[in-house]
């Protein structure tokens, strides 16, 4: 004789517990997840800050080790300037001559140093450093009517926008001006390193913007060394020289602060960056639209570039014109 046997199945504590606990492994699934997904943003945001940062450091570093570079010239008074004037404050910013003053410094939070700087730089935000060099390129170039030329030989130069062939013993080198600054010219609320130059475009001399080259530069600043001594070593340091001590300038102390791009709402910043001799809060980072200022990462690049054109020429100008 058979028994049968009755299927009960499952009883509803049994039910119950059955789903606490796939709940809880869901959660703890669910909370994995999240958490892996939060370091990976996170992560990601540093490495862009990081990228960036060194980036604007390069950018930066490498145009002032060249300030005051003049080819195969050593002195710029030698140098006669054949240019016209524009009318979008470019090569003739202040009215001064083009190889003078390889490096300007507008601050708007010191009054010592020049004052209005040019009007195509008003986007600059507000306490933040405008720097302009100028320097020659890298190497002897090709003329044409796109370059502003340098052609010397060595002894007695031209400044001027040419597409002649380079005569014998002659060189041509292409004169550039960048200036670096602070802006939001976008509007979205990150700030970032913008640069424009001065250009000819075909014969005609013309500001043109390279845009948000840096996005996420908070705020730089640039601590001069300046040679008291006319030796080409720096005696003293300022974070606001004047002009005539910026012609001194033989070193510089580069402090850029940089933040994310992108808010991380678990993340409070409550940290204090020193950025030259300026105190930044964490708090008071420039915020994005949403109006979450102390959400983002930041973090202070700082090296120091010896800048040997300009102390090179400080010792050359002490010596006679017979000497050289």
């Amino acid at each position: 004789m058979t028994t049968k046997r009755q299927q009960t199945g499952f009883s509803l504590i049994e039910l119950m517990i059955g789903l606490v606990l796939g709940l809880f492994v869901t959660g703890i699934v669910i909370t994995v997840f999240t958490q892996s997904k939060r370091n990976y943003n996170q992560d990601e945001e540093i490495a862009r800050l990081q990228e960036n940062g060194r980036y604007a450091m390069q950018l930066l570093s490498r145009d002032l080790a060249m300030a005051g570079f003049l080819g195969n010239m050593q002195i710029a008074d030698d140098v006669t300037v054949n240019l016209g004037t524009d009318s979008d404050c470019g090569i003739n910013w202040n009215d001064e001559s083009p190889l003078d003053k390889p490096i300007r410094l507008f601050d708007d939070d010191n009054s010592t140093p020049p004052a209005n700087p040019p009007s195509c730089l008003s986007t600059a935000l507000a306490d933040s450093e405008i720097l302009i060099i100028k320097h020659m390129g890298g190497g002897p170039t090709s003329p044409s009517l796109d370059k502003i030329i340098m052609r010397s030989n060595g002894k007695d130069g031209t400044l001027f926008i040419t597409s002649s062939t380079t005569p014998a013993n002659y060189q041509d080198w292409e004169f550039l001006v960048h200036a670096y600054y602070v802006a939001d010219e976008d509007g979205d609320g990150l700030p970032g390193l913008y640069r424009k130059r001065v250009i000819s475009d075909g014969g005609d001399l013309r500001v043109v913007s390279d845009g948000n080259i840096v996005p996420g530069v908070q705020d730089f600043r640039v601590t001069f060394g300046l040679d008291t001594g006319t030796d080409g070593i720096a005696d003293i340091y300022k974070t606001s020289p004047t002009e005539a001590e910026l012609s001194a300038a033989v070193s510089a102390r580069l402090d850029i602060l940089v933040r994310t791009s992108n808010p991380d709402f678990t993340y409070t910043n409550n940290k204090t960056y020193l950025v030259g001799s300026t105190t930044i809060s964490g708090q008071d980072i420039l915020t994005n639209n949403d109006g979450n200022g102390d959400n983002y990462y930041g973090r202070v690049f700082s090296t120091t570039v010896q800048m040997r054109n300009v102390a090179y020429h400080i010792q050359i100008n002490n010596l006679a014109e017979d000497d050289l």
